[in-house]
Formats: C-alpha cells, structure tokens, sequence
C-alpha cells in the first residue's frame, strides 16, 4: 500500500516552496525527521511531529493526512470497478476510504483494492 502521508508532506513541500531540511529545521525537528516520512522508513510519526510539520505548511494534521487525490473519480471508478456513484455518494465514498486506508495503516496491514472496496462497500 501505497504510504500517503509521504505523497501529502512532498506535494505540500512543493506548494510552498520549502526543502525537506528548510521544513525540519523550521519545525524544530531533528535531522532526518521529516526525509524519514517522506521515504516511508518513519510510517507512524508522532502526533507532536506531525502538529508541528502541519504548522509549518500552513494545515492541519487532517490535511496531510487526506488521501482525496489517491482516490479515481466517480466515472473511472465506475468504469474500472463497477461502482455506481452520485457526486454526493463520492463524498461518503472518499471519506469511508480515509477509514479504511488509515485504519490498515495504523494496524500495519496490507490490502489488496479489491479488499479495501469490499470494507468500502460495507460501510
């Protein structure tokens, strides 16, 4: 699976212009801190660490952790997995995916999509 916290912190690095060390020592991080998370070594950083890399992109921890741009559109996903959804129902779709996604990762499993739309799907 796909580590998202590490595509999240490198777009928003980007956004702002900012280096990975610009945004360690900014944060008041140890050296490495932050290329940890975005190399995926570090896959459950602190909630401090996160509070404090979240201040210095100007967002929430929330944010960083929002996974809306891993997930296809409502007409490719249809089309790739037979799911039907409204525009409303994408919302819903998109938030139970956060779930499933965020509970996988804290509980260090790996699963198949297939997997994760059945989960997606009973909720």
């Amino acid at each position: 699976m796909k580590f998202l916290l590490a595509d999240q912190l490198k777009k928003r690095m980007k956004e702002k212009n900012l280096s990975i060390r610009e945004v360690e020592r900014q944060a008041d991080l140890k050296l490495n801190a932050v290329r940890n998370i975005t190399r995926g070594i570090v896959k459950q950083p602190g909630a401090y660490t996160l509070k404090k890399i979240a201040n210095v992109l100007d967002c929430t921890v929330d944010e960083l952790l929002e996974t809306h741009e891993s997930i296809l559109p409502p007409q490719i996903l249809e089309k790739d997995t037979g799911l039907s959804l409204s525009l409303e129902d994408f919302d819903l779709f998109l938030k139970a995916s956060n779930l499933v996604v965020h509970t996988a990762q804290k509980k260090g499993n790996k699963i198949s999509l297939g997997q994760a739309l059945n989960l997606i799907k009973g909720i």
